[in-house]
């Protein structure tokens, strides 16, 4: 994404108050070093939070770490999320994600690692021996865990939050290493359309930063085209991401099971279910389908009926 282009999103987020914090991933952001100094900078002085999400290549060396996170304070960053796992560990040795969370502790960050694990991975304890951790330091992160919460810990104890293999994306070379679940174990809305919808490269806004995000059909509106404040409104009110919010990706798989009973399967994770959705259908139709389950739920509510689909 150009630099000034960034900036102008980031402008344009002063005046919505819902925008909280800007997160910069992608790919390794932090290879664009100078342009992330200048944008974290900028949207500290505009009153955000900001985050970075890193693989910690910058740790390699620690003098080289500590003067990059020097200048990562200096200009006001918020949080940095480290992805640290088998699938990092090739290219980077667990060493380099102790090192990492070493020089954030001493920066006075909280130390969150994302770990993403295949189904013969390794186990807890030898992760932690790979990153040069004492077993007493890890602190999985569980579902009920409040995020400010997690950053109060995570000055303390280096925290591990395990996500599962998704077969979508890069994933999909991986699918041997996937855990697949039955449809029927998955339940509950999935709160990423309206707490992290993202912005690619191109201008294109998304409910998610998922693999979703490949899906032109998914896309929201193009801040080329509308302001920030327009395509946010728009997303709020979209239909999918309204049904996706309130009732999940597995309520989404159930309704399509209806058509197709293809859709009752095994999934590695949320964001498999709502790719394998926008590979069969377009976004028109997706729409077209939740909105008019959402009608028929308007009415059992009204009578006093619940259906199936909403009980998930």
């Amino acid at each position: 994404m150009p630099l000034d282009f960034a900036r102008q999103i980031i402008e344009q987020s002063e005046a919505i108050e819902t925008i909280e914090r800007i997160t910069f991933t992608g790919g390794e952001v932090l290879l664009l070093k100078d342009d992330i100094l200048q944008l974290v900078e900028y949207a500290t002085k505009l009153g955000k939070r900001t985050r970075i999400v890193s693989n910690g290549f910058w740790a390699r060396n620690k003098e080289s770490g500590r003067r990059l996170l020097g200048d990562l304070r200096r200009v006001g960053l918020s949080e940095l999320i480290l992805s640290g796992d088998d699938y990092h560990f090739s290219e980077l040795p667990g060493t380099v994600t102790g090192n990492a969370a070493d020089l954030l502790h001493e920066f006075g960050y909280a130390v969150i690692i994302n770990r993403v694990t295949g189904r013969n991975g390794d186990t807890l304890h030898e992760f932690a021996a790979k990153c040069g951790f004492h077993g007493s330091e890890l602190v999985v992160i569980q579902p009920d865990m409040g995020i400010r919460a997690a950053e109060f810990a995570g000055r303390e104890k280096i925290l591990v939050r395990n996500i599962g293999l998704s077969i979508e994306g890069r994933g999909a070379t991986c699918r041997d290493e996937a855990t697949m679940t039955p449809l029927r174990e998955f339940h509950g809305p999935c709160l990423e359309p309206i707490r992290a919808p993202s912005v690619s490269p191109e201008g294109l806004l998304f409910p998610c930063c998922s693999p979703g995000s490949h899906f032109s059909s998914f896309q929201v509106g193009n801040l080329h085209e509308a302001p920030l404040r327009d395509l946010i409104e728009k997303l709020l009110d979209d239909p999918l991401a309204v049904f996706i919010t309130t009732y999940g990706p597995a309520a989404l798989m159930r309704l399509l099971a209806r058509r197709d009973p293809e859709f009752e399967r095994d999934y590695s994770d949320v964001c498999n279910m709502c790719c394998t959705a926008l590979r069969r259908y377009t976004g028109t139709e997706l729409r077209e389908i939740v909105r008019e389950f959402m009608t028929e739920q308007m009415l059992c509510t009204l009578l006093g009926v619940e259906t199936s689909v909403g009980r998930s």
